[in-house]
């Protein structure tokens, strides 16, 4: 089957995640297309590393925020939203960041040419043979989200699905 490999990404992730499901055929099943897919799964996973010294410098511009990081009473970094902090010198920070960036500005520009290439490769076809899986086998308490990326290797029809109690009463 042809598929980009964006989405064998997104299945094998959702395999790895329902690879702990009881129901023994299911499971069966959802092992044996993790490891027919397994070889590609690393071969993107190495092709998407970043360069060399990305670590190094990550590390680095992080040691930057927590130095200039405004700090609570017991010490710790006030947060901005989700993954920001606030910062207690801004105008300081902003002047040594670039000179951090400089400082890496070679592997910078490879990161940022790996990044665009990497998208053009994920977005590319494949084509890989997984087993089909039967929607009689599918677990009762699978998401959409799980469905959805399931979905290229659902078999049967939509009656083939377990029915949950409320299921069973609803009215299509």
């Amino acid at each position: 089957m042809k598929m980009k490999r964006t989405e064998l990404l997104t299945l094998n992730e959702t395999f790895d995640r329902l690879a702990k499901v009881a129901e023994t055929r299911f499971a069966y099943l959802i092992v044996k297309n993790q490891r027919a897919i397994k070889d590609e799964v690393e071969s993107i996973n190495a092709a998407r590393k970043p360069p060399e010294g990305f670590d190094k410098f990550q590390q680095e511009r992080q040691n930057l925020i927590n130095e200039f990081a405004a700090k609570d009473d017991k010490g710790n970094p006030i947060k901005v939203g989700e993954t920001g902090v606030k910062l207690d010198n801004s105008v300081e920070f902003q002047r040594q960041a670039k000179l951090l960036e400089q400082k890496y500005e070679t592997m910078l520009t490879a990161l940022t040419a790996k990044e665009i290439e990497v998208v053009k490769f994920l977005g590319e076809d494949i084509e890989v043979t997984l087993q089909n899986i039967h929607m009689k086998y599918l677990p009762k308490d699978l998401t959409p989200m799980d469905i959805n990326a399931l979905f290229p290797v659902l078999d049967g029809d939509f009656e083939d699905l377990p029915l949950t109690s409320v299921d069973s009463k609803a009215v299509i």
